[in-house]
């Protein structure tokens, strides 16, 4: 069931700075956002939009999930899948729209994941088995380009390989992110075990038709790799097939008869056997066991044949891999990059120490612009000259806050908090200001800046992050506006959106918003608790057991009450 909220959304701190603008949002983890900087999006349990011009929040629940591309339009339509996958669709003006196209509702797959700045075109994946009438790839890349006289977007099928680098059928290939001007796209091959992933780039010419180029592969086989063709399985023969018209009846009344054995097995405490069709083949049993022969033959040749292809993929392959549906792909066409998977230089024989870096690729020829050596570093977003913003652990697990960095084609890697105090030293005082927070482990007295994991626009002119706050256990997100263009937008500081957050692991529930008072209340609508100008965080033992709950905050701009469960 969707919900859907609107709330009049302000920031916990805002600023703005002559042009620049900087806000603070607790509660929320922001890891995608609009080019032009008003839309925040949200993928944790489900999608939230933030409409930061009329200062709107639309929640939707776990049903949505955001694309895996480049999932706003500067004119806000939202792409993304529902129904755990299987409806392509997006959002507009506070509405969802399926995305048609020709498989119906036979597509166990369906995602829309990237769109053009302007909205225009939308690229996705489905399963298209059922129009193409193939078994493999299980999903393939698509596209919806808008056409004004329908009134609707149009779906197109994008070509694919035939095989993939061992020679097999792909598993799955993909369409992610799509350029500004919408006729680059950015897609994954999956090969037919599943074990390896490359890059796809897909090209529109002049006359509207698509071309694809494949990147990466090299990586993955050795150079002097030969695959031998994947074999064939065959297809077993069917007893039934043998069966004359009278073995047929004989074998259904065998059959029933079993049938109603089993309705009485409770009676009789006998379990009766099932029938098999071979025991009826009688008139053509010679045909019908030389055809076994012949299949276990063939099996067995199938067989050998199959674990020779085995040894070949161990022999051929290589260590290094691309890491799944990481892929970015510039705004203007012109690069693209991926999280790269290679093996520690220094790893000794029997103990492989595998390193994961960001590869940037130039689409013009598709060559390696640059490969950043580094244990564990991710990228997360790229700008139109080639500028990556990384973020280091790759896994942002157990930490609070992975550590950002700038890294330019040209230059060293450099943190996002020393360019920032260098080259906006007001947006970077307002960072220390708010996004400063004593670390338990280390020590109750110490502050440490948490920068987050940076995404930033095409222009490097804004920017999103998100922290997870070590002091509430919530997340807590930051937009930065660094060179205006939106200027002005915000709320004075002070102003909040009143949340309740309940931490089960911990016990306690923390109060988002600075709340005028809060009050909670059992199911028989008996206050428990309440208190004027409450603290952030609670603890549920106030609560006096288990059950359900409702938490009721007040402010002077609204009231929010949200039912909580505590076990």
């Amino acid at each position: 069931m969707i919900r859907k909220i609107i709330l009049a959304l302000c920031m916990s701190a805002s600023l703005v700075c002559g042009a620049q603008v900087m806000e603070k949002y607790p509660g929320f983890q922001f890891s995608k956002m609009s080019n032009n900087g008003r839309y925040l999006l949200s993928g944790s349990a489900g999608v939230t939009i933030y409409d930061r011009e009329i200062k709107q929040t639309y929640r939707y629940g776990s049903e949505y999930s955001l694309g895996k591309g480049n999932a706003v339009s500067d004119n806000g339509i939202v792409v993304a899948a529902a129904s755990s996958a299987t409806r392509a669709c997006y959002w507009k003006d506070g509405e969802w729209h399926d995305l048609g196209h020709s498989v119906g509702s036979k597509a166990s797959v369906a995602m829309a994941n990237g769109v053009t700045s302007d909205g225009s075109r939308i690229v996705g994946s489905i399963d298209c088995r059922p129009v193409t009438g193939k078994s493999w790839p299980m999903v393939s890349p698509v596209i919806w380009i808008w056409d004004d006289a329908a009134g609707d977007y149009v779906f197109e099928m994008l070509p694919e390989p035939a095989t993939d680098i061992t020679g097999c059928v792909p598993q799955q290939v993909s369409a992610t992110c799509i350029s500004n001007d919408g006729r680059t796209v950015l897609g994954q091959v999956t090969d037919q075990r599943g074990f390896l992933e490359y890059q796809i780039i897909y090209r529109q010419s002049d006359d509207g038709s698509w071309t694809y180029e494949i990147s990466g592969a090299n990586r993955l086989q050795k150079e002097d790799a030969e695959w031998p063709p994947y074999p064939s399985r065959p297809v077993k023969p069917q007893a039934s097939d043998y069966l004359t018209d009278d073995e047929k009846l004989e074998f259904n009344k065998a059959n029933q008869a079993y049938k109603d054995s089993l309705e009485i097995v409770s009676l009789t405490g006998k379990n009766p056997r099932m029938p098999f069709y071979e025991e009826f083949v009688k008139e053509r049993k010679e045909e019908y066991d030389a055809a076994m022969k012949q299949f276990d033959e063939d099996n067995d040749s199938y067989l050998t044949r199959l674990y020779a292809f085995f040894d070949a993929y161990a022999a051929n392959v290589t260590n290094n891999r691309f890491e799944f549906n990481s892929h970015l792909l510039s705004d203007n066409g012109e690069y693209y990059v991926c999280n790269y998977y290679y093996p520690n230089p220094d790893s000794e024989d029997g103990d492989l120490k595998m390193y994961v870096s960001p590869i940037l690729y130039e689409l013009k020829n598709l060559e390696v612009s640059r490969l950043t050596e580094d244990v564990s570093m991710g990228v997360f977003s790229i700008c139109d000259d080639g500028t990556m913003m990384v973020a280091t652990p790759r896994d942002d697990e157990k930490v609070y806050s992975r550590t950002p960095y700038m890294i330019r084609l040209d230059a060293e890697p450099v943190a996002f908090t020393d360019w920032l105090q260098e080259n906006y030293a007001e947006a970077y005082r307002w960072l220390m200001d708010n996004m400063s927070y004593r670390i338990p482990e280390e020590g109750a007295g110490a502050l440490s800046l948490l920068a987050g994991t940076v995404r930033m626009s095409p222009d490097a002119a804004k920017l999103i992050s998100y922290i997870f706050d070590p002091e509430t256990d919530q997340y807590v997100s930051y937009f930065m506006d660094l060179k205006g263009g939106t200027g002005g937008i915000g709320c004075n500081v002070g102003d909040g959106v009143l949340q309740v957050f309940h931490n089960t692991a911990t016990g306690i529930l923390n109060l988002v918003g600075d709340p005028d008072r809060v009050d909670i209340f059992d199911m028989s609508g008996r206050r428990i608790y309440g208190e004027e100008n409450p603290p952030a965080v609670l603890p549920v033992s106030l609560l006096g057991g288990p059950g359900f709950y409702v938490v009721r905050l007040v402010d002077k701009y609204e009231t929010v009450t949200e039912k909580i469960m505590v076990k």
